[in-house]
């Protein structure tokens, strides 16, 4: 019954009575203890931009299993509530799948940043989708100068500032360093006196 609905409830071919009863329906059902019926209302309405708001919060704040479609998928899900989840939550599959949405603000990512997760961090980066200011940046390189998945992660992003890059520079592998060098156009002076200067650190 619940599949019916939902096909009939996507294919736009409700009239209003009916779609205010499917609504209805689907308001009742996220209460259902049947794990199975969650998530068959979640992987169904992910990309309903009709769908009820008040149900997709439901479904966004249940178990990780039901929660993940909707929280990768869904724009029915505001700004101010995606980062209000980030926020209230430390499950990875959550946060990663937040990560992986086709396309996420500045504020958003600060706020997956903020968590201090290298895990999180890494599948946010390799977002081409993902805008991350330069504060967040920051907060990256401060955090995870000595995480070496985080800083390939950087280096293969691509599209850093050139300040941002010699800072990158001084703090990753040698092979790392070749790949700044070639992508930034670093001249072999400057990468020479850096990688002697943090020589010099490293001795002292």
């Amino acid at each position: 019954v619940c599949e019916k609905i939902t096909e009939g409830y996507n294919s736009g071919l409700y009239s209003d009575a009916e779609t205010k009863l499917a609504n209805e329906i689907f308001r009742l059902l996220v209460k259902d203890t049947e794990m199975k019926i969650r998530l068959l209302i979640a992987e169904s309405l992910k990309s309903n931009m009709q769908a009820p708001h008040d149900v997709i919060w439901a479904l966004a704040n249940d178990r990780q299993e039901i929660a993940v479609p909707i929280l990768e998928f869904s724009h029915v899900l505001s700004e101010e509530d995606l980062i209000a989840i980030v926020q209230a939550t430390r499950e990875h599959a959550k946060l990663k799948a937040i990560t992986r949405r086709e396309s996420i603000s500045k504020e958003l990512s600060h706020a997956l940043i903020e968590k201090r997760d290298h895990e999180i961090t890494c599948s946010l980066l390799s977002n081409k989708g993902a805008s991350i200011s330069d504060t967040s940046m920051d907060v990256i390189l401060e955090e995870f100068a000595r995480e070496n998945s985080v800083l390939e992660e950087l280096v293969l992003r691509g599209g850093l500032s050139y300040e941002f890059a010699e800072r990158l520079f001084s703090v990753v592998s040698d092979t790392l360093k070749k790949q700044l060098t070639r992508k930034y156009r670093m001249g072999r002076h400057v990468a020479e006196d850096m990688t002697a200067s943090a020589r010099e650190a490293a001795v002292l």
